[in-house]
C-alpha cells in the first residue's frame, strides 16, 4: 500500500527519476553485450539462425528515453496524481535491477536471467498499476515491460 501524503509521492517520484536515469546511462558504464558464446554452455548448440540483428537493439534508446522523460513529467506534473503514484514502486525495483545487468549479463549468465525475470516481474506489476493511466502516459512502462 502506498503513502497517500503528497511528500511521499513526491519522494517516490524523485526515486523513479534517480532510478530512470541510472537506468538509462547503465549501459555508457558497462562493456557492450553481445550475448554468449554458445561453447561455453555445457551442451554446446550451433548458432541460431533466429539471433536479432544488432539494429534491432536500438530500440532501447527508445526505451530509455521514454522512461526518463515519463518520470520527469510525472515528477514535475504528476508527483502527487494517484494514477501516477501506483506504478512507481514496481517501476523503481525494475529500474534499479535493470542498472546493473549488462554488467552482471557479462559475468554470468544464470545471475543475469535471475535478474531480467524479476525485472521483469517489476515492470509488469508497474504497468498493472498504471491502468488509471491513460495508454499515451503507460506507454512508457509498456515499453519496458515489452
Amino acid at each position: 500500500m502506498t503513502d497517500p501524503s503528497p511528500d511521499a509521492a513526491r519522494m517516490r517520484a524523485i526515486l523513479v527519476l534517480v532510478a530512470a536515469i541510472a537506468f538509462a546511462v547503465a549501459p555508457v558504464f558497462s562493456p557492450s553485450f553481445s550475448g554468449f558464446d554458445p561453447a561455453d554452455f555445457p551442451n554446446p548448440t550451433p548458432p541460431v539462425p533466429l539471433q536479432p540483428a544488432g539494429w534491432a537493439f536500438s530500440i532501447w534508446g527508445l526505451i530509455y528515453l521514454a522512461l526518463v522523460a515519463w518520470a520527469v513529467y510525472g515528477l514535475a506534473r504528476r508527483a502527487a496524481d494517484p494514477a501516477w503514484d501506483a506504478p512507481r514502486w514496481p517501476l523503481f525495483a525494475s529500474l534499479v535491477l535493470g542498472a546493473p545487468w549488462l554488467a552482471v549479463a557479462n559475468a554470468a549468465p544464470l545471475p543475469a536471467a535471475v535478474l531480467i525475470l524479476a525485472m521483469l516481474g517489476g515492470a509488469v506489476a508497474a504497468l498493472a498499476r498504471a491502468r488509471g493511466l491513460t495508454p499515451l502516459a503507460a506507454a512508457p512502462v509498456g515499453l519496458l515491460a515489452g
